[in-house]
């Protein structure tokens, strides 16, 4: 008697942590869906440029498409991405980059200096240091890249490192 009611008590534990894994499971995939059809139209956003001025949607060049690039500055992969577009900064038409971190001013500033990235016109480094990108534009690793493009619709989101070939085609 014992036994069957031991056995009825586990079953219906493991029906309960089914049930529950499945339940986060659903909700899961469900956030991430609305998260994507909100990140399909450029969301509204505000950060700080290395000045401390506001740099909002209305800062970007409406005749161009944009690459947001939500880096650190202590990332492999974020460096090498800095490293390759420094190489390549001569040649980028009609894009924008938008680099983003979290991290202190002084500590971007020192990137983009070190990456010779600070002078070029298409090349804009902000600070968001209430992690509003990280929530609003699902940055859940770094470096994680959007591309939009002029009607600033979303044409792809990655996680990790792309090269800047890639990105050009895409946009072309």
């Amino acid at each position: 008697m014992k036994i069957k009611n031991l056995k009825t008590i586990v079953f219906f534990l493991f029906a309960f942590v089914i049930i529950s894994l499945s339940i986060q499971v659903v909700m899961k995939i469900n956030q991430k869906n609305q998260v994507s059809a909100i990140l399909q139209i450029m969301p509204k956003f505000l950060f700080k440029t290395l000045e401390n001025k506001d740099f909002s949607n209305d800062n970007l060049n409406k005749n161009l498409n944009t690459v947001f690039i939500y880096f650190n500055t202590e990332c492999e992969y974020c460096k090498d991405e800095a490293k390759l577009l420094s190489n390549k900064k001569t040649s980028i038409k009609n894009i924008e980059f938008i680099f983003v971190s979290s991290e202190a001013i002084q500590s971007i500033k020192q990137f983009a200096s070190f990456y010779n990235l600070d002078s070029s016109l298409s090349i804009t480094f902000l600070q968001d240091s209430q992690d509003v990108f990280y929530e609003k534009f699902n940055a859940s690793s770094i470096p994680y890249i959007l591309i939009y493009n002029k009607k600033r619709e979303l044409l792809k989101a990655h996680k990790g490192q792309l090269n800047f070939e890639y990105i050009s085609n895409l946009i072309e």
